[in-house]
Formats: structure tokens, sequence, C-alpha cells
């Protein structure tokens, strides 16, 4: 769906820094394959680290909190994570934190 542009594929300066921090090269490569087809790398700025403190504030670890606010700053309508607890601790109302298999759900339905 991502290489029909039926959906685009949005990421940040936060996945590929962490992704380069990875220890197991096959993984960082498959990450970083899927990262080549992202349409926009949101870049870090002082607005979106003024938001992850927010987020750090009210209960998000550092890192997460990053995450969450490149990808409100960057307009997306989903972020996904295998993280069960950041899709519960997330309460914000600009986008919709879900898993990936939860997301598959949601747009197989689509049709």
């Amino acid at each position: 769906m991502i290489e029909s542009e039926d959906l685009k594929l949005v990421s940040s300066a936060m996945v590929v820094y962490e992704n380069s921090r990875n220890p197991f090269p096959d993984r960082r490569e498959w990450v970083n394959n899927c990262l080549s087809l992202a349409k926009y790398i949101k870049p870090l700025d002082e607005h979106i680290r003024t938001k992850a403190q927010d987020f750090e504030k009210k209960g998000l670890r550092a890192m997460d909190a990053l995450h969450l606010a490149c990808a409100e700053a960057a307009g997306v309508d989903y972020f996904l994570t295998c993280d069960d607890k950041l899709v519960n601790r997330y309460k914000g109302k600009k986008i919709k934190v879900i898993n990936p298999i939860e997301f598959i759900l949601i747009i197989t339905a689509r049709g």
C-alpha cells in the first residue's frame, strides 16, 4: 500500500537516530529499507522539543515523548507502535496511537 501510494509513510529524525543505535545489523537494515519508503522525515526543532517536555510531564518517557511530538508536528493520522504502555499513555487528540495489527485491521476494513 505504501509502494502504490495508497498510504504515505512518514518518519522522523527520532526513528533515524534510534535505528542508528540498533545493535542488530539485520533489523537496522530492515528499518532503513522501510525508511527509504517514507515520503517525509520530520526533523527535530524547538517546538517539538517543547512539546516533548510537556509529554514527559504527563508521564511519558523522553524518547517516547520525542517520537510522539514529531508525529503530531508532522500531522500524521496514525502513530504505530508495539509498545502497549505507550498506546495507553498517550492522551493527545491529534493522532491515533495504535499497534500495527490494529492499523492493518482498520486499513483493510476500508476496502
